[in-house]
């Protein structure tokens, strides 16, 4: 059920065709919302996206937009660090640094600019974690070191976990991957 802000008289009301007797106004609201109902179950199923009537309503009221883009949530999320100014200058960098290999990955390996973040899985999460092992960083003209990935990744579990706990994505793409470090011996400095 949703709640409209049109009302009608019960003696104005045709129970069977649940629609007024003679107000078109109100009639075509209803069509019109009847519309967006089968627009967004159409789009969904096309999508292969299992949804409910809950996802349905959310997304007619306005609640839910069922087009979520990665790369544009990502910046959504760097974008809200910098306004909150919780974060310090290098940590937003990072963020940025992980969003332009996200970037990069969905150009080379996908040819498109974003994917809908739905749409991440294990699949997607081990391509990223490949790509950022095999690919040369442009910033530092060299492939990145297992650790350097990793902090990639728990960046770019970060924002899953936003997109879980928001109730865009229901399953944690992550589930099945396992971050492995890499043992590193530092020297200690001497005096010279």
């Amino acid at each position: 059920e949703i709640a409209l802000d049109k009302s009608v008289a019960m003696s104005e009301w045709n129970d069977q065709r649940q629609r007024a007797r003679k107000d078109k106004l109100v009639n075509e609201y209803l069509n019109s919302i009847e519309a967006k109902v089968l627009e967004a179950s159409r789009t969904l199923e096309k999508e292969s996206r299992s949804f409910d009537a809950r996802m349905l309503k959310d997304i007619v009221t306005g609640k839910l937009n069922h087009d979520v883009y990665l790369c544009e949530y990502f910046q959504t999320h760097i974008d809200l660090l910098i306004r909150n100014g919780e974060v310090q200058s290098g940590t937003l960098s990072r963020y940025k640094d992980t969003l332009s290999h996200l970037k990069q990955l969905l150009q080379t390996d996908y040819k498109r600019s974003d994917i809908l973040i739905d749409r991440v899985d294990l699949k997607f999460v081990r391509k990223f974690d490949s790509h950022l092992l095999t690919h040369v960083d442009i910033a530092r003209n060299k492939v990145l070191e297992r650790n350097t990935v990793n902090k990639h990744m728990v960046r770019f579990k970060t924002i899953i976990l936003k997109a879980i706990a928001e109730g865009i994505i229901k399953e944690n793409p992550f589930n099945g991957q396992r971050l492995k470090y890499t043992p590193v011996k530092r020297e200690f400095l001497t005096r010279e």
